[in-house]
């Protein structure tokens, strides 16, 4: 699934009128050069949200040639991340479940991530890094989310004498136990529910004693086109050499 819905403010006013997913990296719009990327694990279905200037989004999908299907899921309301995946259920694996914010770019191997095996309490792995800014995740010495932090402060949901802190690349795979825990009766989508960020999910399941764990990015690249700066920088001659 590719998350595609928001409304891209970091970005403004590139995205005034055009939608962050198409807004170009190198003459090519950022949801293609995602598409191009997830292309490498040979999904059976892509699912694409969205609801800022959605029409321009799904006119370009419908007008181009994939090599899988595509699914355009539109949100009348904005769900955010957490809500917006659980409103696309009916369309996702049951099995495992790769989620990626149309504003990232890198070059991992995500066949190293689709290829990781859950236990029975564990509801998704985490792409991380050890870049971060004022916001960030915790993790313990067993690679297992603990808390989060934020505004300076470090909010430790489970116990640890040392957190490890890291910065979440904005791709994560869900496995099975994440459809078992969430109580999707609690969620009216179709009524315009208060949007809830997947952040806010996964801290809730390690409340209930499930487990969400990161696997690093290691010596992959990384950037998060979502911002003025970082879309100045994709577009540099300095960068072209990485998607070369």
């Amino acid at each position: 699934m590719v998350l595609a819905a928001g409304y891209g403010k970091r970005l403004l006013p590139f995205t005034a009128n055009t939608p962050k997913a198409l807004i170009e990296v190198r003459h090519q719009p950022v949801i293609e050069l995602v598409f191009n990327h997830i292309a490498k694990v040979s999904p059976d279905l892509v699912v694409v949200n969205t609801h800022h200037l959605a029409k321009q989004v799904k006119g370009y999908l419908a007008n181009n040639d994939w090599p899988f299907p595509v699914k355009v899921i539109y949100e009348p309301i904005i769900l955010d991340t957490g809500l917006g995946i659980i409103n696309a259920q009916n369309f996702l694996a049951d099995d495992k479940t790769l989620v990626y914010n149309v504003d990232i770019l890198t070059n991992y191997d995500l066949n190293r991530l689709i290829n990781l095996e859950f236990d029975s309490r564990t509801v998704a792995y985490l792409l991380c890094c050890d870049e971060f800014t004022d916001k960030g995740l915790l993790f313990n010495e067993d690679e297992e989310l603990i808390g989060h932090f934020g505004d300076g402060k470090s909010r430790l949901i489970l116990p640890s004498k040392k957190p490890i802190y890291q910065g979440f690349c904005g791709i994560h795979l869900l496995g099975m136990n994440f459809w078992n825990f969430c109580d999707f009766s609690k969620y009216d989508v179709g009524r315009g529910e208060k949007g809830v960020s997947i952040i806010d999910i996964y801290l809730k399941a390690i409340k209930d004693g499930y487990k969400v764990k990161r696997i690093s990015l290691e010596n992959s690249w990384w950037l998060d086109v979502g911002s003025v700066e970082n879309l100045a920088y994709a577009n540099s001659d300095k960068f072209a050499m990485k998607l070369d």
